[in-house]
């Protein structure tokens, strides 16, 4: 009785080293595509071809699921301007790329006053 348990013990864990070794199949994702340069993000949102982007363009490809969320990002990118070249966008993600979340995140903490700063301390 013991060698029969033994025997399918073995037997599960072959099976399962087989499944293992195999792996499972690769499934094609957005994570396999590559991500586009900004010249193609510009060309894809300039729709009317001049080689300028329009807050409408920018909204209207950006801004489908919420367009005020691509208003602000207009706002942040064109920076009051009515259009922009793809050299002043490139500048523009470049430049908010560098910065990075973090340092974002960061701007929009307030810091805490002297007054807090001499509490805690003691």
């Amino acid at each position: 009785m013991s060698r029969l348990w033994t025997l399918v013990v073995m037997f599960a864990v072959c099976v399962g080293l087989c499944a293992v070794s195999h792996g499972a199949p690769k499934r094609e994702g957005k994570k396999d595509k590559p991500k586009p340069t900004l010249e193609e993000q510009f060309a894809k949102m300039d729709t009317n071809g001049d080689k300028k982007l329009t807050e409408d363009e920018f909204v209207a490809v950006r801004g489908r699921k919420d367009p005020n969320k691509a208003k602000e990002a207009w706002g942040k990118v064109a920076k009051g301007k009515k259009e922009l070249t793809l050299d002043e966008f490139k500048a523009a993600l470049q430049k908010k790329g560098k910065k990075g979340k973090k340092a974002e995140q960061e701007e929009k903490k307030p810091e805490k006053t002297e007054e807090k700063k001499a509490c805690c301390a003691s």
